[in-house]
């Protein structure tokens, strides 16, 4: 919405300066989100820079018709999901757990607050598994790397991780 009343108060200035404003209000923020689902910042930064691509040569991101925010965010959403799609996840497990997620996400609240409802649920996990959970996910650590750094098994982290998943999807209603 910021940038929508930005860019209309900046009608006179050249559309590569209004494209730059639209990509530096929302790159950063559209890769921590691609991120959150991919788990691959390099192939995030991808999707970002082929969507920008895109609506710089449709013209959308002109159109007053159009909230460049809730397209900008749908349109990561389904580029993850195709993504994750096209990678043949085998490990069904996780394809659901990403599928949850995006239903989460599909909610119209803002992007900020979905954040912050998740680390809300976050901290109310067991400390183990919270701990578990911000390493694998917020931080992007493998599961060795997470039980190398707490110094247990690779199937206790997954146990954990399995555990932690459980019950955010049931505090999401997912």
């Amino acid at each position: 919405m910021q940038f929508e009343t930005t860019i209309q108060n900046k009608n006179h200035t050249q559309d590569s300066e209004r494209f730059k404003l639209l990509f530096d209000t929302y790159y950063r923020r559209l890769i921590v989100f691609a991120d959150s689902f991919l788990l691959n910042t390099p192939a995030a930064e991808d999707i970002i820079q082929t969507i920008f691509v895109e609506i710089w040569q449709s013209g959308i991101w002109k159109s007053e018709a159009v909230s460049i925010q809730s397209y900008l965010y749908k349109a990561v959403k389904n580029r993850c999901f195709n993504e994750i799609r096209n990678r043949n996840v085998k490990d069904s497990h996780n394809l659901q757990y990403v599928q949850a997620m995006l239903n989460v996400w599909d909610k119209d609240d803002s992007d900020d607050q979905l954040i912050e409802e998740l680390r809300k649920s976050i901290a109310l996990l067991p400390s183990q598994v919270r701990l578990i959970i911000e390493l694998r996910y917020l931080e992007g650590k493998s599961v060795s790397e997470t039980a190398n750094i707490l110094k247990v098994s690779p199937n206790t982290i997954k146990t954990q991780i399995k555990r932690g998943r459980a019950n955010l999807k049931e505090r999401f209603g997912t």
